[in-house]
């Protein structure tokens, strides 16, 4: 019974590790993130979404986002940006208008959309949902940047 309990409190604080590890990789400004990208020599890999109200959205992130494969792939290549119009979360007056912003100047109508940028703002890519989990997305990425 010790045992069981010890297996469920370690496997308990690795998700939430994982979690935080998740969380930890998404930048939320803009131009914060523009500077990483100069610095590292890295395209900016910009999110939008709905995180909490969007089924396609929320599925991304179960499937693809929060799984190691693409934490490693994003790490080694990509900047992440998350641009995010909640329905129940909380944001600051400023990051809700810098988000407006984006989804006017990259035209976006619906989420989950992603593009994908260089330092200079060129865009590279324009995607969204891709069914298959982290590896089918991770590829796709791939192809989309060569």
């Amino acid at each position: 019974m010790k045992n069981k309990v010890m297996f469920i409190a370690l496997l308990m604080c690795f998700c939430v590790l994982l979690v935080a590890e998740t969380n930890n990789i998404w930048m939320e400004d803009f131009e914060l993130a523009i500077k990483h990208a100069q610095s590292y020599q890295k395209p900016i890999f910009i999110l939008f979404t709905g995180s909490d109200w969007c089924r396609y959205c929320i599925v991304l992130e179960s499937e693809v986002f929060s799984q190691a494969e693409f934490i490693e792939f994003a790490r080694e290549n990509l900047v992440l940006l998350k641009i995010d119009r909640p329905q129940n979360i909380e944001q600051t007056e400023e990051l809700r208008a810098q988000n407006a912003m984006l989804f006017q100047k990259y035209e976006i109508v619906g989420v989950p959309t992603i593009v994908i940028i260089d330092h200079e703002e060129n865009v590279l890519a324009t995607t969204g949902y891709y069914a298959g989990g982290a590896s089918v997305y991770v590829d796709h990425i791939r192809e989309l940047l060569k």
